[in-house]
């Protein structure tokens, strides 16, 4: 299943061109948005971009992530050390409701993310004014 997620061209030239030539980092050294799950690299699915847009200003990316087995939760804690104390999950999927519009998932291993896209968003003529 492909997963989306976003970087800030403007902001983070540096960041976006780092994650094309290594890829996305699950233990980033610098956060630079929240990290409702611990620290880790956030994704939405592909059918749910609204989650991914609201990070975005020019780019977009698109990966292919494997969870494996997930670890589902109804509210926002750290995932990080829910798996350790659970070895079994590869990732948690933190479901939409009462404190997500979108459901989340966050990954904690570099190898369970591959890079496939890097999309170019336009904006709308009403978005420039």
């Amino acid at each position: 299943m492909r997963y989306s997620t976003s970087r800030s061209w403007n902001k983070k030239k540096k960041n976006i061109l780092s994650i094309l030539n290594s890829g996305i980092a699950s233990q980033p050294g610098y956060i630079s948005s929240g990290s409702m799950l611990g620290v880790g690299a956030y994704f939405a699915r592909l059918d749910e971009v609204g989650k991914s847009m609201q990070y975005a200003d020019q780019f977009l990316l698109v990966a292919e992530v494997a969870t494996g087995k997930e670890y589902k939760l109804s509210a926002p804690c750290d995932g990080r050390k829910l798996l350790i104390s659970n070895p079994e999950y590869q990732s948690v999927h933190c479901v939409a409701g009462p404190y997500l519009r979108h459901d989340e998932y966050c990954i904690y291993h570099d190898n369970q993310i591959k890079v496939k896209y890097l999309i170019q968003i336009k904006p709308t003529t009403e978005e420039i004014k």
